[in-house]
């Protein structure tokens, strides 16, 4: 055998020494970084590239090698990345990671937030509190914010500068209709949440905006929900409503304790307006 040819054999060896080495190390970078179940929750952001994403993936330690993912990318064709939430694990492959990544198999972070019936602002800012990522404080600021309630006023037919008069401790009080609702995530904000609840508020009231004559729309919620709270159940608004009407025509003090309760801001007997 020539010395040329030895030479060619050589080479080629060493040639698909290296192929083997280079895909055996390829599809070793594939494998899970784990042999144990440990899932991650994971967020790719909205239009996150896929060496972006490589590099999230790194860095909690659920792939080996961002560089290798983004080859498996271009290898597979897959352009796109879903972005959101997701739980993954660490005993995943590549594969099953971004097959999981691209169909958007994305972990559901809504929460479901119920402001009751009768509650007062106070207790609205402590369930804001507590089911979402704000404070009560963020609650309050917002309410105390101007320019905020003066575009709420402009955007809410119901809203009228009465709510703005300086007696009122907050100035939303009695128009956040209390109901279940859902949301996308914890990080909801504030505003959100109150749009959220005047939207429900706008279409309980507006099929009985033309009968709301001889009060304004302030006075009528005021006067509902000091019925709400001194009844029991539906079946003795009726009756009571019938009394303060009377007393109303009367020009009569209300002689309600729990107006009284409100004015002291004692929550026990308090109104919701």
């Amino acid at each position: 055998m020539s010395r040329v040819i030895k030479i060619l054999i050589g080479v080629i060896v060493l040639f698909l020494s290296l192929v083997v080495l280079t895909f055996s190390y390829y599809v070793f970078q594939l494998t899970p970084t784990s042999n144990e179940e440990t899932v991650v929750e994971v967020e790719i952001p909205k239009g996150a590239t896929g060496i972006k994403v490589g590099e999230i993936l790194k860095e909690h330690d659920l792939i080996r090698n961002v560089m290798v993912f983004k080859m498996y990318l271009k290898i597979h064709n897959i352009k796109s990345m879903s972005y959101g939430v997701y739980e993954l694990n660490k005993a995943m492959g590549v594969k099953q990671i971004v097959d999981i990544i691209a169909e958007g198999k994305v972990v559901s972070n809504d929460i479901e937030i119920s402001f009751i019936e009768g509650q007062n602002i106070r207790a609205y800012a402590k369930t804001i509190a507590n089911n979402t990522n704000n404070s009560e404080e963020d609650v309050f600021r917002l309410l105390k914010d101007e320019k905020y309630i003066d575009s709420l006023i402009d955007e809410y037919w119901f809203l009228t500068d009465e709510i703005k008069k300086e007696d009122i401790y907050y100035p939303l009080e009695g128009y956040l209709a209390p109901n279940t609702y859902r949301f996308a995530s914890k990080d909801v904000t504030v505003d959100e949440i109150f749009k959220r609840l005047l939207n429900q508020m706008d279409r309980v009231l507006t099929p009985y905006k033309n009968n709301i004559k001889d009060y304004t729309i302030h006075e009528f919620l005021t006067l509902a929900s000091v019925v709400q709270s001194e009844g029991i159940g539906d079946e003795d608004w009726p009756s009571i409503a019938s009394v303060f009407y009377n007393r109303l025509d009367q020009k009569m003090s209300f002689g309600s304790c729990v107006t009284a309760c409100y004015a002291a801001k004692i929550d026990s007997c308090t109104s919701s307006n």
